[in-house]
């Protein structure tokens, strides 16, 4: 309850994108505008959400949109016990709010996180690696969900490294239409960087798939769909496997 909530200073939001307006909704009596709000979810859109939802009560500087590439997954033990099993070592990456541009590095705070042996840093160019993790989940999360595989199981097959590769040619042809500065040589360099780096790892999404939850693929391949939709590009590829993972989702 309200009264028996103390202040929030800081709050590191872990929940699933579909999940977070509830989330800021149970705490919100919680927060002041010192409040400092970091976000790491899959796909984008949950910093406009937060920031619109917080008006007037957080201020907007101090909402931090962030990003996580370790790889990591829920594995059944013994007696009904379950297991985290980090199978991929990544990063945590924070950055300012570039929806309201005020430069705000909150040095100390994330001198804090760092303290919990994780590797978190501070990007300058937050905006540009959401863009491009959006991109990498998008082609990622679903060809795993629906071909019901590991990550590196993706770079074992011709038929699938064709599919990534036209996949990843819609992308870059929409963010060529946006102006963002993210070519195709980018972009299939990082998919397959990061497929090596957590090759053990299921995605998020065929966790999700697996465990009949709810998906993120709204917030990931639907926020691509409806920028392409704006920009009046065709993702005939994307729209496919949106379809697909829909049909199976919870």
């Amino acid at each position: 309850s309200a009264r028996l909530c103390p202040p929030i200073e800081n709050l590191v939001l872990t929940v699933k994108s579909h999940q977070v307006e509830a989330a800021i909704k149970g705490v919100k009596h919680a927060l002041s505008s010192s409040s400092k709000i970091f976000l790491l979810q899959n796909g984008m859109g949950t910093l406009e959400k937060v920031t619109q939802l917080l008006d007037g009560l957080v201020a907007a500087k101090n909402i931090y949109p962030g990003i996580n590439t370790h790889g990591v997954y829920l594995k059944a033990g013994d007696s009904g016990s379950v297991q985290v099993v980090h199978a991929g070592e990544g990063e945590i990456l924070f950055g300012n709010n570039y929806l309201k541009p005020q430069i705000n590095n909150p040095a100390e705070e994330i001198a804090s996180l760092q303290r919990l042996s994780l590797s978190i840093f501070w990007s300058d160019k937050i905006e540009h690696k959401l863009w491009l993790k959006l991109a990498i989940n998008a082609v990622i999360n679903p060809l795993t969900a629906i071909h019901n595989c590991l990550n590196g199981e993706l770079l074992s097959s011709q038929r699938l490294a064709n599919e990534m590769a036209l996949l990843c040619s819609e992308i870059t042809s929409l963010y060529r239409a946006m102006d963002l500065n993210i070519s195709e040589k980018e972009l299939t360099s990082e998919i397959t960087r990061v497929i090596k780096n957590t090759a053990q790892n299921q995605s998020s999404m065929l966790q999700d798939i697996k465990s009949g939850k709810k998906t993120e693929i709204d917030e990931i391949t639907g926020y691509l769909l409806e920028k392409a939709n704006q920009f009046q590009i065709t993702m005939k590829r994307h729209q496919r496997l949106y379809h697909n993972i829909k049909s199976m989702d919870y």
